[in-house]
């Protein structure tokens, strides 16, 4: 609703400032043409009325023809007249204005997409509106190419962080992938030794058990020789 009211006093606005619109310039060359005509009209007429009478041209096709031309000849030149100032002002103060606008725009399209380039109206007229709406269009477009732009630019720039940020997360993910590897390494090597110290400490048992076993065995012998009475000494 706001947009279209502030686009509709626009309007209004640079309406309001039209000193030549195309009806009105249409309505003054009607207007000059005409006046021009019954000033020219008559002087023309008598000239080319003398000149087809002095000369016969048109004696060979009859007097009906004649007498047809002369009377309807004022109205030919008079209308022959205003036709002629009609189109010349139309084509001068009408179609003119439109090209220039048409070889902006061409401009436009050949500048390689350059929106920063605005469309000139030299005319107080409907091309000046014409230009108004599309500088206006063109600049919507441009706003919203740069909105698209510093998007595109925002996206640009996360998209590096996060591969910035995977880079080190692989990083990481390596350091603690090299530290479990050494960890499981560092249990391997205590699991060995483990190993290897069961082995000795059950190597160890042994013989401390083969030492109480022969202990025990010299302990009996001692007993067993304890038990015979004393002699003396031999023969």
């Amino acid at each position: 609703m706001d947009n279209n009211s502030g686009l509709s006093l626009s309007r209004k606005d640079i309406s309001g400032k039209l000193k030549m619109s195309f009806e009105r310039k249409m309505g003054i060359s009607v207007i000059i043409a005409t006046l021009i005509s019954l000033f020219l009209g008559a002087p023309v007429t008598a000239v080319l009325k003398q000149y087809i009478i002095e000369t016969g041209v048109l004696n060979v096709f009859g007097d009906f023809v004649v007498n047809l031309i002369n009377t309807y000849l004022a109205i030919l030149v008079n209308l022959i007249i205003v036709v002629s100032i009609v189109v010349f002002t139309t084509r001068r103060y009408i179609v003119k204005p439109i090209m220039d606008v048409v070889e902006n725009i061409k401009d436009l399209s050949e500048g390689s997409g350059d929106l920063t380039q605005r469309l000139k109206a030299k005319y107080s007229d409907e091309s000046q509106l014409l230009a108004f709406y599309l500088n206006k269009f063109i600049d919507d477009i441009h706003q919203i190419v740069k909105l698209v732009m510093e998007s595109a630019k925002q996206v640009s720039e996360r998209s590096q962080e996060l591969s910035l940020n995977s880079t080190e997360a692989g990083k990481a993910s390596e350091e603690i992938a090299r530290g479990i590897q050494e960890i499981a390494e560092g249990s391997t090597y205590q699991v060995e030794n483990i190993n290897r110290l069961k082995q000795e400490i059950d190597a160890l048992s042994k013989n401390i058990d083969t030492l109480i076993k022969g202990t025990g065995e010299a302990e009996r012998s001692s007993s067993f020789y304890g038990s015979f009475p004393s002699c003396g000494p031999c023969p």
